[in-house]
């Protein structure tokens, strides 16, 4: 029996972007309308984000995002636009859903309370959902919403037997690619075909990383997470910001430093190695020079961006601490440290004569920047990398069967780190699409999708919203338990012990 169409406004303001969207579907949900509000230039002003500028701006744009973000689907209904675009769309919307943490709370209120002004207008059930699943959703998609046959093809040869879990197919066992093709897919209805998908994806690791978040997490089941590894001190994404700072760089700092390693490795590649002017010949030792075969004939890219960052190297925390945490404050300390030695050095040369001098500090010249930028980039990438293989390796042996490495997050987005997990982890990878990585309403309305969804394939009555992750602001217990008040006779059952 075919199922019914679900249409659900989501609402995203957990930070410094105001987002609605539209998602729709039956069985895989689509990104129908998806727009971000970015107030990038208002922080700009003061190098980072100021809690309550955001929320007032949250304020000045939320109805006009969730205008814009109505329109397509009011010109499809009736034609037209007009300027009642809520009003006139609000009863052919399924649910609500709207990002209730983590977050800053005054931008978190933002979205909650026009999310429950809605759904109490509309009579519309309201979906609270965690900003970090709506992360590992966006990286999901791609496979949840792959069609069962593909699925199947996929498969190889000899991989374990697997059951479907589902009452038509609950004896179906499949166990070669062969049985995958003589498989009637018909017979799969939307309840297994959604299960199958599951199947296929799960147990998984997440790497969540963004500028508030720096997270291993263990997907176990749908909506059942464990955090397995997080940063103790800065995130990864606010170490970005920081050090781009000091660079003399505009906020935000990740595409800043990115932009800058681009041009490093470009210059690499243009130029033989040879000591800049600005370097000392004393910094780079015999045993580096031998090392590194100095005959420019043959000297490849590796080795020339080696050579050209010898004097920069930063270093690579908690590699080897023997968990799965991370830490990024001594990262950035070594910049401040390394930028105040070059600031110091009056001439350009690296001596540690000049240091508390006293004297006149001279600018970075781009050349530094540019290697700085490079290093700090591979430190990050490498660190990341590394951190989420030793958590492979270490579930592996613990009888976790991991089926996909997950990359997501607003730094998922940066280039090298993509490159480097593709060039880790293979097949095994999934990374959010670019215009997903970023803090976006469509990945919000994804994960309530998978929720309402998982409500009919469990039968039950109520949408659970008992999030797994961990260690979020406990402030934003009092926020979501507000919602069931709201909506008593909703379908919305809202635990007060909520962990967000």
């Amino acid at each position: 029996m075919k199922q019914k169409n679900l249409r659900i406004l989501a609402i995203e303001s957990s930070c410094d972007e105001t987002s609605a969207a539209i998602i729709e579907g039956s069985d895989s949900p689509v990104i129908k309308s998806n727009i971000i509000a970015s107030q990038i230039d208002l922080h700009k002003i003061t190098g980072g984000v100021v809690p309550e500028v955001a929320a007032r701006a949250h304020c000045e744009a939320i109805i006009p995002v969730i205008e814009q973000s109505l329109a397509p689907l009011e010109i499809e209904l009736f034609g037209k636009k007009s300027d009642q675009t809520i009003r006139n769309v609000l009863p052919y919307i399924d649910a609500i859903a709207v990002t209730v943490g983590p977050g800053l709370v005054g931008s978190l209120l933002v979205g909650v309370e026009t999310a429950k002004a809605l759904a109490f207008a509309g009579g519309k059930p309201l979906i609270p959902v965690n900003h970090l699943e709506g992360h590992i959703f966006a990286a999901m998609q791609q496979v949840l919403n792959s069609k069962p046959e593909a699925l199947l093809r996929q498969a190889q040869d000899g991989e374990q037997s697997r059951t479907i879990n589902s009452k038509q197919t609950s004896n179906l066992k499949v166990q070669n690619s062969k049985q995958f093709e003589k498989l009637d897919i018909s017979k799969l209805n939307i309840v297994s075909n959604l299960e199958f998908r599951i199947s296929n994806l799960l147990p998984a690791i997440a790497l969540l990383v963004s500028g508030g978040h720096t997270e291993l997490v263990l997907i176990k089941d749908m909506f059942d997470y464990e955090i397995i590894g997080q940063t103790l001190d800065d995130a990864a994404g606010e170490a970005f910001d920081k050090v781009a700072s000091l660079l003399g760089l505009e906020y935000p700092g990740g595409p800043a430093i990115s932009a800058l390693a681009e041009e490093f490795v470009k210059n690499s590649k243009s130029q033989t190695p040879r000591l800049p002017s600005t370097w000392h010949v004393g910094q780079v030792n015999s045993k580096q020079i031998k090392s590194l075969k100095l005959q420019t004939s043959n000297l490849e890219l590796a080795s020339n961006l080696e050579f050209r960052t010898s004097s920069f190297k930063l270093p690579r925390p908690m590699l080897k601490s023997g968990d799965l945490n991370f830490s990024f404050s001594g990262l950035k300390t070594a910049v401040v440290n390394l930028v105040k030695q070059l600031e110091s050095n009056r001439d350009g040369i690296s001596s540690q004569t000049h240091l508390g001098g006293g004297g006149a500090k001279r600018d970075l010249l781009r050349g530094e920047k540019q290697a700085i930028a490079y290093e700090f980039q591979e430190a990050v990438a490498e660190v990341l990398v590394e951190k989420s293989y030793q958590a492979y390796q270490k579930l592996s042996t613990m009888n976790y069967k991991l089926s996909t490495i997950l990359l997501t997050g607003g730094v998922s987005a940066n280039k090298r780190l993509r490159q480097s997990f593709k060039e880790r982890f293979g097949d095994k990878l999934l990374i959010s699409p670019v215009e997903l990585c970023g803090d976006n309403a469509g990945m919000i309305g994804l994960a309530a999708f998978y929720r309402y969804k998982k409500q009919i394939i469990n039968n039950k009555s109520q949408i659970s919203n008992k999030f797994q992750i961990q260690n979020s602001k406990p402030i934003l217990k009092s926020i979501i338990y507000n919602l069931k008040s709201a909506f008593p006779w909703k379908a919305v059952d809202v635990d007060p012990n909520l962990e967000l």
